[in-house]
């Protein structure tokens, strides 16, 4: 870019250069801007690693609204962080790092990455509502069974609290597509005296693989009637299991 001198300053396009006004002078420069093939040059040289970045970025970006897409988002609304979305984004972009069957820039979230994002939480702040992880074991290809060591004392409790509803979601993960495709929904409500020790729920997912999302919502007590205390700091929800497919164990 340079000033232009003379009585006969000009704007537009003349030959190799552009001339315009910037800030009350005249100037001219060569022409710039993203041409075709000034991007295809930026791939292979001086942005190489940003675009690498920013295709892992975006198979990331898949997974991670695939897996938000589960959920019901206004039903649970209390127990879902307004930041869960791009957190999640985040780990898996570190995680496609255990992708290694593609070169890096096309690296993406796989079987490794998912068994990773076990324990990630859509809501922080309800985090240490479960005072000891829950036991999840794999019983067949078409079910799991999640264990509560401690029964009711596996909770920090609300006070107004009389019974807690554990809901849960299962989802098959498509890799090649970066989807997540629901299979079930399923929910119990448990009053708090009858939570033992050892308390067993047994849940039915497809054949293959499984994603396993666990959330859980307190409720009280009114008149014989149960409502759901929508306590943000008390609604966890979070990556309870992943079981890999047995074709490619």
């Amino acid at each position: 870019m340079a000033k232009q001198k003379g009585i006969n300053p000009f704007t537009g396009k003349l030959g190799e250069v552009v001339g315009r006004k910037l800030n009350g002078e005249f100037i001219f420069q060569r022409p710039g801007g993203f041409t075709s093939e000034a991007l295809q040059a930026g791939k292979e040289t001086n942005y190489k690693k940003t675009f690498e970045n920013a295709n892992e970025f975006k198979k990331s970006t898949l997974m991670a609204s695939a897996i938000y897409g589960i959920i019901d988002r206004i039903e649970f609304k209390a127990n879902i962080h307004r930041k869960a979305h791009p957190l999640m984004v985040g780990a898996l972009r570190r995680f496609c790092k255990y992708d290694k069957i593609n070169p890096k820039g096309k690296r993406q979230p796989n079987e490794t990455a998912l068994m990773q994002l076990v324990d990630y939480s859509f809501n922080p702040s309800a985090k240490n509502t479960l005072k000891e992880k829950l036991q999840i074991t794999e019983d067949d290809e078409t079910n799991l069974t999640v264990t509560l060591n401690k029964g009711a004392r596996q909770f920090t409790w609300p006070k107004k609290a009389a019974a807690v509803q554990l809901f849960f979601y299962t989802a098959r993960i498509n890799f090649k597509k970066q989807k997540a495709r629901k299979a079930a929904f399923h929910y119990h409500e448990l009053l708090k005296e009858e939570i033992t020790a050892n308390y067993q729920i047994r849940i039915p997912t497809p054949p293959g693989n499984c994603l396993l999302l666990i959330g859980a919502r307190f409720l009280e007590e009114v008149n014989n009637d149960f409502y759901v205390l929508y306590e943000k700091t008390r609604s966890p929800l979070f990556v309870g299991h992943y079981r890999k497919d047995a074709i490619l164990k």
